[in-house]
């Protein structure tokens, strides 16, 4: 399984995942292995209740070797507004985010990124 992160963004790689973040830092992209482990499903509905997050049309597809669920989000809190999409994959075993968001002021001009 292999992944391309967006030119135009800084990718920084940690122990836990790989993430890209932009210059002015309000978009980032991250990769990472969900702590859960869970069927994707499951992943993508526990991150949609978080506190301030409200979903959009959710996707799953589970035709191929990869089993994905993802949606689009918005999130809120006291100091700012987010907008983006995650999505949740297993594959061999192992189920990884992959999400992309920016500041919902933002988002229009990140939207190929995320």
């Amino acid at each position: 399984m292999g992944t391309e992160l967006p030119s135009r963004l800084t990718t920084m790689n940690q122990k836990t995942g790989v993430a890209a973040v932009s210059e002015s830092e309000d978009a980032a992209v991250a990769l990472s292995v969900a702590e859960g482990g869970a069927a994707p499903d499951a992943e993508l509905r526990e991150f949609l209740r978080g506190e301030g997050v409200s979903d959009g049309p959710i996707s799953q597809d589970e035709s191929g070797a990869v089993q994905t669920a993802r949606a689009r989000f918005d999130a809120a809190s006291e100091e700012s507004s987010l907008r983006g999409e995650v999505a949740f994959m297993r594959y061999v075993g192992l189920t990884y985010r992959v999400i992309g968001y920016s500041m919902t002021d933002k988002c229009a001009g990140y939207e190929r990124e995320i």
